[in-house]
């Protein structure tokens, strides 16, 4: 059970306000691992506001394309030798910078946005890979390791998605 508790007339003057901000305080109870109470504090309320700003923000980097790829080296220990290549997102934003994945993957896994955003890095390294394949005169095939979210990974059309990705390459 987790309950939040929200106190007339400190959190609110009227029914309607005390019974969202005790739901907002209920909402942190379960973040905080359930089985628990949070009494409501304002703090809790511009957090609300700052994810539903960040939800629509990220809502309309996806829409827009507004990521990149940067791409770590993976290096074979013992010859020195480049192996592979990690692809790795990140969120360019005009108003804030670049931000890293940390900042914003959960946010797009819990409102399914992480589906769009990973079909885009994935089609994205792909269609990279097949440049730097023609480029390669002679040598060792490269591989670009892409990370997947497991969001993703029980969608029913995944493969095909990988597939397509790859063969568009």
């Amino acid at each position: 059970c987790s309950i939040g508790v929200s106190m007339f007339p400190d959190d609110a003057a009227d029914a309607a306000t005390l019974l969202k901000n005790a739901d907002i305080a209920m909402y942190r109870a379960k973040d905080q691992g359930k089985n628990t109470y949070q009494f409501f504090t304002p703090q809790m309320n511009i957090a609300v506001k700052r994810r539903a700003a960040m939800e629509s923000n990220l809502r309309a980097a996806v829409k827009n394309g507004d990521f990149a790829l940067v791409y770590q080296p993976q290096i074979d220990l013992n010859t020195g030798e480049i192996v592979a290549l990690e692809a790795l997102v990140r969120w360019v934003s005009e108003d804030i910078g670049t931000m890293m994945p940390g900042e914003f993957i959960p946010l797009a896994e819990e409102t399914g946005l992480i589906i769009p955003l990973g079909t885009w890095a994935l089609e994205t390294a792909c269609r990279q890979l097949g440049l730097w394949e023609q480029r390669e005169a002679e040598g060792q095939a490269l591989a670009v390791h892409v990370n997947v979210s497991g969001v993703q990974l029980v969608q029913p059309d995944f493969p095909a998605r990988v597939r397509r990705a790859i063969e568009a390459a």
